[in-house]
């Protein structure tokens, strides 16, 4: 059905055969109007009979009296045979007799004497007539007469089919109806075009199409047009142009554009993009710009309001000026509320709330941008925080699982070391192998174990249990237990106590275990010969413990990727050491709210502990 719809010759068949159909169906209404004027219905036709006999006599009078007034000095009784004739010649359908009532002289171009109707006429032949200056025209209507005026054949047929012409009509209708229905559906609807494709024709804009129709109806109406010619203007122009202009509305509101193909559409397009450019380049100017040109333009308003006040002297332009004073007032209360609300966005960013949001659309138009760049500062940060947290948990996962599938093969491997040291070996190369699997296993052993100790410490699930902790007794432990090895790899430790003797709330064997670290560190990497020192000081508010020492290799490195896991402070990685002593001991400072400074200065390497400070501990 698609496909004969979308044929362009099934088009045109239909196109035709609606104005065909129209055109027959128009005329059997006017024809059944005119009957019904007529009284066709009511008295059987007898008064339309007469009327169209009567107005055939009418005319075959007037073709006589034409006669008589080319012959007006001519002796009526001379005139029969060039009479006769000339009434022959133009096809008369009735018999005239015309008779001058003061002679009684006739001549008439008949002789039979059954007629079916009879008209009277008369016309004056002298000048000041009296009743008997008048020629008496009398026409009778021949039986067999044939009419050769278009419209009186129209009417006698009308006549003749007076009781068939309603249904004749009534099925040209619903046949036109049916192909006017077939024709828009098929509108739109072309062979090798999936949905609905616009022609040429379809393209050209509606709304001069309609006024092109509206034209040539005006121009009928107005020309003063005979019947027949404003019919035939109205039947083969003004119609199929209509019908045209219905089939191309049909087919743009199926394809989607009607407003699209007409001239105010294509202005409202231009204005369209007109406002669309002007909003653009306002919004790529900055902030001062469009401050600028706002108040320019409030200028140029009160400017013109004066002017034409001092040109007036009507309060009106005043009244003007006053209310545009009053709409500025509430734009720019209007900018400082959306700067009070960017505000406080701004800062609950920095204070790390990153569920908030700000609303362009409620944000005036300057500010909308400013709106849209913290949001998308706050979905950056959020996606960045995001994608940190699942990494870490990751690495966090990795290292705990990797270290737990280790901790078991490696118990085994040192356990069966310690068994075969304890038999009786006669090679002594074999007791310096199991020498090295030993220091290597607990070298292993030690690696898991901080391992998951980190892993603990960035996860959280280290229980922790906070006291209070003297800061100075836990320096005199540190020294009293790390004095000695100090001493063997020549190095010197300076204890420097607070004066306040301040506590803090830490837990213990946390804190012991960051200082574990920090002094392993040092007996690692500490240039030999130099001093180490462990200071304590109240600093703002928190109490600072410091472990200070001189680095034997050069430090070409930077703090913070000094922290990270596995960074050792030796390049070549000769020394025993996994690389993960800083950033447990990070971890755990963190876990006890306490904060990990590490900072260097030449050869000078510094670790501070901050921790709050209360006096009331």
């Amino acid at each position: 059905m698609k496909y004969r719809l979308g044929n362009t010759a099934v088009k045109v068949f239909l196109f035709l055969a609606v104005v065909f159909l129209g055109w027959f169906t128009a005329a059997g209404c006017i024809g059944i109007y005119v009957l019904a004027e007529e009284g066709v219905y009511t008295d059987g036709g007898i008064s339309m009979q007469e009327d169209i006999y009567d107005t055939i006599c009418r005319n075959d009078i007037q073709r006589a009296i034409t006669f008589l007034l080319s012959n007006e000095n001519a002796d009526l009784s001379q005139m029969q045979e060039e009479f006769s004739k000339e009434l022959s010649e133009q096809r008369c359908n009735s018999g005239i007799c015309i008779t001058d009532p003061k002679t009684g002289v006739s001549i008439s171009n008949f002789t039979q004497e059954s007629w079916l109707h009879e008209t009277e006429s008369s016309l004056a032949f002298r000048d000041g007539a009296q009743d008997t200056d008048y020629y008496r025209i009398t026409a009778h209507l021949k039986p067999d007469y044939t009419s050769y005026d278009l419209l009186m054949r129209m009417a006698q047929r009308a006549l003749n089919w007076r009781y068939l012409l309603p249904w004749v009509t009534l099925v040209l209708l619903a046949a036109a109806l049916t192909g006017f229905g077939a024709l828009m559906i098929s509108a739109g609807q072309w062979n090798g075009y999936e949905g609905f494709h616009n022609t040429w024709f379809d393209r050209v804009p509606l709304d001069v199409m309609a006024f092109a129709v509206f034209l040539i109806g005006c121009f009928c109406v107005n020309r003063d047009l005979s019947l027949p010619v404003l019919l035939l203007l109205l039947a083969f122009v003004a119609y199929p142009m209509l019908l045209g202009l219905i089939c191309s509305f049909v087919s743009r509101c199926k394809a989607g554009r009607l407003i699209a193909t007409t001239c105010i559409g294509w202005c409202f397009r231009q204005l369209r993009r007109f406002v669309l450019w002007v909003v653009q380049s306002f919004r790529g100017l900055t902030g001062m710009w469009r401050m600028g040109l706002a108040l320019l333009g409030v200028s140029c308003f009160r400017v013109l309001c004066l002017f034409l006040y001092e040109e007036s002297r009507s309060p009106f332009f005043l009244l003007l000026l006053f209310f545009g004073d009053f709409l500025l007032a509430l734009y720019l209360l209007r900018i400082t509320h959306g700067f009070q609300k960017l505000e406080a966005l701004g800062r609950k960013l920095a204070a790390g709330d990153y569920n908030s949001t700000a609303e362009p659309d409620t944000l005036p138009l300057p500010l909308q941008l400013h709106g849209a760049d913290l949001n998308a500062i706050q979905d950056g940060v959020q996606v960045a925080v995001s994608r940190e947290m699942k990494a870490e948990r990751m690495k966090t996962e990795l290292i705990t699982n990797v270290s737990h599938d280790i901790k078991t093969p490696l118990t085994s491997l040192i356990s069966y070391v310690d068994l075969l040291q304890k038999e009786e070996l006669d090679n002594p190369r074999v007791t310096e192998y199991l020498a090295v699997l030993e220091r290597q296993s607990k070298r292993l052993k030690k690696l898991t174990e901080d391992l998951v100790e980190l892993s603990k410490a960035s996860s959280g699930t280290i229980t922790v249990n906070p006291q209070p902790t003297d800061v100075n007794v836990f320096l005199t432990q540190l020294e009293g237990e790390y004095a000695e090895r100090l001493k063997d790899a020549d190095l010197r430790l300076v204890t420097v106590p607070a004066p306040e003797n301040p506590r803090i709330l830490a837990d213990p064997m946390l804190l012991y275990r960051v200082a574990e670290n920090l002094m392993s560190n040092i007996l690692k990497y500490a240039l030999s010969g130099t001093r180490v020192y462990l200071n304590a000081e109240i600093l703002a508010g928190r109490v600072l413990i410091s472990f200070k020492n001189v680095s034997r290799e050069a430090l070409n490195i930077s703090p913070d990727e000094l922290q990270e896991r596995f960074v050792r402070g030796d390049n070549a990685r000769t020394s025993e050491g996994s690389g993960l002593g800083l950033s447990i001991a990070r971890s755990l400072t963190i876990l006890q709210c306490g904060s990990f400074d590490l900072s260097i200065d030449g050869d000078l390497f510094r670790v501070d502990l901050g921790f709050p400070y209360n006096d009331k501990l």
